[in-house]
């Protein structure tokens, strides 16, 4: 709901234009994954466990972000913007991955 709520007080077109959201999103969606199964396809064995590990590496950002960032009066409104920027971009980049690295 605080997503909702910090979301919905957002201009939509303002979550796109925030800038500093789109190298954040590329590293934590594409380059972690990426580095993490250049680094464990030498450590894990089955194939099921290291694609379990790549796509939860993938992943949006946790919503446990907003409850911190009122917990310790961080800033709602960007981590707002960073979770529905990435859980948009995760549609796209989570079959990307798997595609990619684990077919």
């Amino acid at each position: 709901m605080l997503i909702g709520s910090s979301l919905a007080q957002i201009p939509i077109k303002e979550v796109f234009l925030e800038k500093r959201l789109y190298p954040y999103t590329f590293i934590k969606q594409i380059i972690i994954p990426i580095i993490f199964f250049l680094i464990l396809k030498h450590f894990v064995t089955n194939e099921l466990i290291l694609g379990i590990i790549i796509i939860v590496s993938a992943m949006p950002v946790a919503t446990i972000t907003i409850m911190f960032c009122n917990e310790y009066e961080g800033n709602i409104n960007l981590a707002s913007k960073t979770i529905f920027i990435t859980t948009l971009c995760s549609v796209v980049t989570i079959p990307v991955l798997v595609y990619i690295l684990l077919i």
